[in-house]
């Protein structure tokens, strides 16, 4: 009706997703995607960290993040996001903060 005024609020519901990554964790090859989890192997040298390939299914992203899901995800795993250098499955890597 003329004059009267109305306030409305829209909302959307998210999904809530048990891993969400920085995009640049997450890798693809012959259209698999993946992450490299960092895993701890003790040696001759003493204990070195070692970049393994895990598969996941991407749920959601957007420019930032995205949602990930795989069998090989725990909430205790530590993924590679960043490196200076190329690292693929199998190698050994260095942790920095």
């Amino acid at each position: 009706m003329p004059g009267e005024s109305a306030q409305m609020t829209a909302t959307r519901k998210s999904e809530i997703y048990d891993y969400l990554v920085p995009v640049t964790a997450v890798w693809q090859e012959n259209n698999k995607a993946y992450v490299l989890l960092l895993e701890t192997e003790n040696t001759v040298l003493g204990e070195q960290y070692i970049a393994r390939k895990a598969e996941v299914q991407i749920l959601d992203k957007n420019s930032s993040y995205a949602a990930v899901s795989g069998n090989s995800l725990s909430a205790d795993c530590q993924i590679i996001t960043d490196s200076d250098r190329t690292v693929g499955n199998g190698d050994v890597v260095r942790m920095t903060e």
